[in-house]
C-alpha cells in the first residue's frame, strides 16, 4: 500500500473526502526478533489519510492477535490487541532544529512523493507488544528451586535462602511481648 503526498494533495483540493484505507498485512520478520513473540496473525489497518498543510495525516485502527511467552511463568499465551494509530508524513528532510518542528507534532520525514505505508504500520504493531509479556496481571512465574508453574498450584518447596546481609532485618519480624521485649 502505496501513499502519496501529490495524490491526496490532489483529492483534498478538489474537496474529496479522505482515502478510505482498509489494509491487511502479515508480519515481516522484524515482528519475531523478540523471543517471547511466537506468532502474530495477520494484522488489519482501517483508517483514513488525508493531506493538509503539506503533510499527510493518517488515523485508524490497528488490530491483530499475538502468542506471546509470559516473562515469569514461561506459559505461551494468545492476546489481541486493538491499536489507535495517529501519525503525521511530511515530505523531505527534518528540520535541524527542534524549535522549528511543529508544536507537539510527531512527524514522520520521508524523501519520496510515495511511500511504502506498511513497514510505518508494521512499527506501531511493533510498539503496542508489551515489553514484558505476562500472561496474566497476578502471574505468580516459576518455583525458584524446583521450576515448577506456580498458578498450577503450590509446589511445596521451602524457599528460605535470604541474602545474608539482610539477616539482621529478620529479628524485626519477631513478634514483641507486651512488655517490648521480642518474644
Amino acid at each position: 500500500m502505496r501513499l502519496s503526498f501529490s495524490e491526496l494533495r490532489e483529492r483534498a483540493l478538489e474537496g474529496r473526502p479522505p482515502l478510505e484505507l482498509h489494509v491487511t498485512f502479515s508480519p515481516s520478520e522484524r515482528v519475531y526478533a523478540r523471543p517471547e513473540v511466537r506468532n502474530v496473525t495477520p494484522a488489519r489497518f482501517d483508517g483514513s489519510a488525508w493531506w493538509e498543510d503539506g503533510a499527510i495525516y493518517l488515523a485508524g485502527t490497528l488490530s491483530f492477535a499475538a502468542r506471546l511467552v509470559c516473562v515469569r511463568c514461561l506459559s505461551e499465551f494468545e492476546r489481541s490487541f486493538r491499536v489507535s494509530v495517529d501519525e503525521t508524513f511530511r515530505r523531505g528532510a527534518p528540520p535541524a532544529s527542534a524549535e522549528d518542528l511543529p508544536v507537539r507534532e510527531l512527524v514522520e520525514w520521508v524523501e519520496e512523493d510515495a511511500f511504502d505505508l506498511l513497514p510505518h504500520l508494521e512499527d506501531w504493531l511493533i510498539l503496542s507488544l508489551p515489553d514484558r509479556p505476562l500472561c496474566r496481571e497476578d502471574c505468580k512465574g516459576l518455583c525458584p528451586v524446583c521450576g515448577k508453574n506456580l498458578n498450577e498450584g503450590p509446589c511445596g518447596c521451602k524457599v528460605e535462602a535470604v541474602d545474608p546481609r539482610l539477616e539482621a532485618l529478620r529479628a524485626l519480624l519477631v513478634p514483641e511481648e507486651p512488655d517490648g521485649h521480642p518474644s
